[in-house]
């Protein structure tokens, strides 16, 4: 500061001091660039937490690079990466007064970030530049986390069509096998879907869960399997086997009967 001489008065002395504020106002222009730049990378890669796309992303960073410029009413963003380019409001060709960084991944350019001033005004270097690397940096990152998580989605997404194909092609061989053994058996037809609604029903009554549910109809329809492979020549002899079956059940029984009443 600069002190000139004073003046007597009847109060006393005066002395008037003159300082240089030039120093002090740059230093809080330069702080409050500063922060501006630290708050648009905070928010960009807040954004870069949320689900968004990435034309919806970078939508949002554009509007945090444009507020973090130090004239932010000329500044024009505009970012372009893979087959995706977004321009902030007001763009148009034959800008040229601009920053711009690339964006890498794997070592490979996949797109680029541009900064332009609509009017000849500085840049503030290296600190604005900086800026941009470090949000490309993270942009670039996000990318390659979102391209690995859109390829498991989609991996995951056929893998589950392919499980319900193979679960339709299942029960339709289930039923296929069903329906033969019905044409195979006439005196039956209709006999192993009754026996299917009948078993469903029960298993709704007992409150069984879907899964459960599921196993028994298939069980129910293969519970009479074994007759597809009964030869052809033995059909004459039904009459025959059943009556066999009913003599060697009453045999059981009888069997039974006395050996429950030895106990």
């Amino acid at each position: 500061g600069i002190i000139v001489p004073g003046y007597e008065s009847s109060w006393g002395r005066v002395i008037i001091s003159i300082m240089d504020i030039t120093e002090r106002k740059k230093t809080e222009h330069d702080l409050n660039e500063r922060l501006k730049e630290i708050s648009c990378l905070y928010a960009i890669r807040h954004d870069m937490g949320l689900d968004l796309s990435t034309r919806q992303l970078c939508k949002r960073m554009i509007l945090h690079l444009k507020a973090a410029m130090q004239f932010p009413e000329i500044a024009i963003p505009v970012i372009e990466v893979n087959d995706l380019r977004v321009e902030a409001e007001g763009y148009h060709k034959g800008l040229s007064n601009e920053l711009h960084a690339d964006i890498l991944s794997q070592n490979e350019i996949i797109g680029k970030i541009w900064v332009y001033y609509t009017e000849e005004k500085p840049f503030i270097l290296p600190e604005e530049q900086r800026l941009l690397k470090a949000i490309v940096n993270d942009f670039a990152q996000w990318t390659e986390r979102k391209q690995a998580v859109d390829a498991l989605s989609q991996e995951s997404a056929a893998n589950a069509k392919l499980a319900k194909e193979l679960q339709e092609a299942y029960e339709t061989t289930l039923e296929g096998w069903s329906h033969a053994m019905d044409l195979r058996d006439k005196e039956t037809e209709g006999h192993t879907r009754r026996v299917t609604e009948l078993s469903l029903q029960l298993a709704r009554k007992f409150e069984l869960n879907d899964e459960e549910i599921l196993n028994i109809r298939r069980g129910a329809l293969l519970h009479d399997i074994g007759k597809i492979v009964i030869a052809p020549e033995l059909e004459k002899y039904k009459q025959e086997l059943k009556k066999f079956q009913v003599d060697d059940s009453f045999i059981l029984i009888e069997k039974a009967e006395e050996s429950i009443l030895g106990i």
